[in-house]
């Protein structure tokens, strides 16, 4: 067999021309910047711990609330601001209302949809996937 080329580790190379002082040197710098990298910024506020029962990503929301949130939203704010981010679905994930309640609450909506299949926009039921509506028919209306 022919004989092999022996392999060379470019590091391996750069290290071994390195005093071992200095490459000692360069890990614990390395090392010291990695730790502080994981730390915050000098100017991180942490949050006050107000012993709240919705703490963390994956705690739920109090159901009562939102829903009174949304019932503020509802009556009093929608009539100028939209969430037009906001579908139907969504109020299902927030774990205020159940799905039926969700469907009913989107079906008391007229939603314009279409065109059909005569080219024409029609209105019908609202959906989960709907967003809520909007206040106004467009975004000119929304700028008067």
């Amino acid at each position: 067999p022919p004989p092999s080329l022996p392999v060379i580790d470019p590091m391996a190379a750069v290290l071994r021309a390195i005093p071992k002082s200095a490459a000692s040197a360069a890990v614990a710098v390395t090392v010291a910047a990695a730790a502080r990298s994981a730390d915050c910024s000098d100017d991180h506020v942490p949050s006050l711990d107000l012993g709240w029962s919705h703490h963390g990503p994956l705690a739920a929301f109090d159901a009562k609330a939102v829903r009174r949130g949304f019932q503020v939203y509802k009556e009093v704010c929608s009539s100028c601001h939209s969430v037009n981010r906001v579908n139907y679905r969504n109020l299902v994930e927030y774990g205020a209302w159940s799905e039926s309640e969700v469907k009913a609450m989107a079906e008391d909506v007229d939603v314009i949809d279409g065109p059909d299949s005569s080219g024409e926009m029609f209105e019908r039921p609202g959906k989960l996937s709907d967003p809520l509506p909007s206040p106004y028919a467009n975004d000119e209306r929304s700028e008067e």
